[in-house]
């Protein structure tokens, strides 16, 4: 009885032995979709057991988007870089060999460490990795081959490397961080392949000679290659990483080098950890124009015209010809039809809107612009303060709209080309009293296009212009500005300013200077708020229509020699106002000998105006050579000197 139970209890125990999922029974369709569930280490363990499951498995025609090879490890990835990947590495554990758990005899120490991790060693160090490889790249149906180039011994370069296969899709070469010393050609290896997608250098410094091959794409990440190299190297893509050694002209010069030659360049992207403003110099000098793509400029190549796409991110730089950029959205028939209008409709319409809204719609086209003009849009204000334009619109001076020059707190990748001139960083912020358009422009002479382009586009009561230095603005021509406004400016010791002041109307210096130019003498006003350095027969050689001195110590004898200068000369001085530190004058002893008398006109109205603004009494003085007679008055502690027509 208890040996019949127990053949009962063996017999069981085999029929459950046996009762497994029989693979090799399932139609290949079927076997096809068992096998994509599983883990591709998995497959591969499974196709190690015989080698009609390899063949079976084969047959099934497994999807792997890349295969990678590196010294200690090769890496698969399923779908993409991001997503399930399995990796088999080369360490030894032990000194001496565990040979119980072979796989073709090729392998020692063979552990499944986690499901996507196995780690062995092979015998033949170097026939050992190169079958492996070769292994899965025929179990598979691989996408693209992957070599990074690391710890390659000089004998596996030499004697197996040509047993790899030789159309890839990827080479990467690190180099061994040491930026200083001369570069490493790489011909070596590039020579041992039949085609090569995208070659890789980091970590290094590398040269390139003129490729034999064709290669797709180049990409730099943290490596130094001569700009004489890349610009011969032929690629259709280049993008440089992290690269922190290379100055903004380097990368200046591989724009040129495509607008001035024919090359094969489709695509760069230089990205940087730095801050934006390395960015904005790489195009620094190059002619700019609208792209005809949303928040991308334009540049055109010289041979061919050719135009490219330059955008602007956060930390990098991006240009493409091809036209997967998405484009500006045209206007739809069931929106407003606004330049339908009649004119008087429309501009009751641009009325209503604030001056960045005006702006932004004048720069879609060519057609915006002209229509915005036509409409005339009214502000009160337009100032030019050296790194913003301030514009106060008609509701007064509490809503003001402000371009400014500094973005270095908005990060944007929108960009906006202004009479072919370039800004980047465009960010648009509104508050209760301002709005503010933060941006960065290409070139420094940018900010003066952008000022004539405003007073292009407004219709302004008062304009000014207020700038450290007016000269890195001036650009081929004489410009000309209704009014300067000069701070921290050396005048005597630029010799561009002397063309440049001859196209002010009102100039106000805020800067110590001890001689003016001569070349001043067309402007209509002057003002000049630090005289210190200047002689008094300087003073004296200032003929303007209106002259301004604040801060000034002139003693009363030189006044009275100014006041008499005028009486006793042609002059153009039609107003003349001092401006003491102290504010203390005595009229009566400025004016003794000049046969100065009680002012009168024959305004009776405008006289008891001019008296009530006057402190003390109002004195009358009259010009030898054409009878002009001139007021001379005290009002709020300054000296003035006003003629009057009548």
């Amino acid at each position: 009885m208890g040996n019949r139970l127990a053949r009962q209890k063996k017999q069981k125990d085999t029929r459950q032995k046996f009762n497994g999922f029989p693979l090799h029974f399932l139609p290949p369709a079927a076997l096809r979709r068992v096998l994509i569930q599983l883990d591709l280490l998995d497959i591969l363990e499974l196709s190690l057991m015989s080698k009609e499951l390899r063949a079976l498995i084969q047959e099934c025609s497994i999807p792997v988007h890349s295969l990678g090879f590196r010294w200690y490890r090769i890496k698969m990835y399923r779908f993409g870089e991001c997503d399930e990947h399995c990796e088999i590495g080369f360490y030894k554990e032990r000194e001496e060999y565990v040979v119980s758990e072979t796989r073709r005899k090729k392998f020692v120490e063979w552990k499944r460490e986690t499901v996507n991790t196995i780690n062995c060693f092979p015998v033949d160090e170097n026939d050992g990795r190169v079958v492996l490889f070769n292994y899965l790249n025929e179990l598979f149906v691989v996408q693209q081959l992957h070599y990074t180039i690391d710890c390659w011994p000089t004998s596996f370069i030499d004697n197996y490397m040509y047993k790899l296969p030789r159309r890839i899709y990827s080479l990467t070469i690190p180099g061994d961080g040491n930026v200083q010393k001369g570069g490493e050609y790489i011909d070596i290896y590039l020579d041992r392949f039949y085609s090569i997608d995208c070659l890789k250098v980091t970590n290094g410094t590398f040269r390139l000679s003129r490729n034999k091959h064709s290669i797709k794409k180049l990409v730099f990440k943290d490596a130094i290659v001569p700009i004489s190299d890349v610009n011969q190297f032929e690629c259709e893509s280049l993008v440089i990483s992290n690269n922190i050694f290379q100055p903004t002209e380097y990368f200046n010069k591989l724009i040129r080098n495509w607008m001035n030659n024919k090359t094969p360049l489709r695509y760069l992207r230089i990205n940087f950890e730095r801050d934006q403003y390395n960015l904005i110099r790489i195009l620094e000098g190059i002619k700019i124009e609208p792209s005809g793509y949303a928040d991308y400029l334009g540049i055109r190549r010289d041979c061919d015209g050719l135009m490219a796409a330059i955008g602007f991110g956060k930390r990098f730089f991006e240009s493409r010809q091809n036209c997967d950029i998405k484009k500006k959205k045209p206007i739809k028939e069931n929106e407003f039809p606004m330049y339908s209008l009649p004119l008087l409709a429309l501009r009751a319409v641009v009325n209503e809107m604030n001056p960045a809204e005006i702006l932004e719609i004048s720069l879609l086209s060519k057609k915006s612009k002209a229509f915005m003009k036509a409409c005339t849009p009214k502000v009160d204000r337009i100032e030019f303060n050296n790194n913003q334009i301030l514009i106060s619109d008609q509701s007064g001076y509490n809503k003001r709209f402000v371009l400014d020059f500094e973005n270095t707190c908005h990060e944007s990748s929108a960009v906006r080309v202004i009479e072919n001139s370039g800004f980047v960083s465009w960010k648009t912020c509104n508050s209760p009293h301002d709005t503010i358009i933060y941006c960065r422009p290409i070139n420094s002479t940018d900010v003066f296009v952008a000022f004539k382009y405003f007073l292009d586009l407004f219709k302004y009561q008062t304009v000014s212009y207020r700038a450290q230095d007016p000269t890195y603005s001036y650009n081929d021509g004489v410009w000309h500005a209704p009014k300067i406004n000069l701070w921290n400016f050396a005048l005597e010791t630029n010799r561009d300013v002397l063309k440049w002041l001859q196209s002010v109307d009102d100039l106000g210096l805020e800067v110590t200077v001890e001689k003016l130019p001569e070349t001043m003498s067309n402007i209509q006003s002057i003002s000049v708020t630090k005289p210190e350095n200047l002689s008094f027969d300087d003073l004296l050689m200032l003929n303007h229509p209106t002259i301004s001195l604040s801060n000034h110590n002139l003693p009363e004898d030189q006044i009275k020699t100014w006041i008499k200068h005028w009486k006793e000369n042609h002059t153009k001085i039609k107003k003349l106002s001092l401006a003491r530190q102290w504010n203390t004058y005595n009229l009566k002893s400025i004016l003794l000998g000049l046969d100065a008398k009680p002012w009168e006109t024959k305004n009776k109205k405008e006289r008891e105006v001019y008296l009530q603004s006057s402190t003390g009494g109002v004195w009358e003085i009259q010009r030898n050579s054409d009878g002009a007679k001139a007021s001379v008055r005290i009002r709020g502690g300054d000296l003035e000197l006003k003629v009057w027509k009548d």
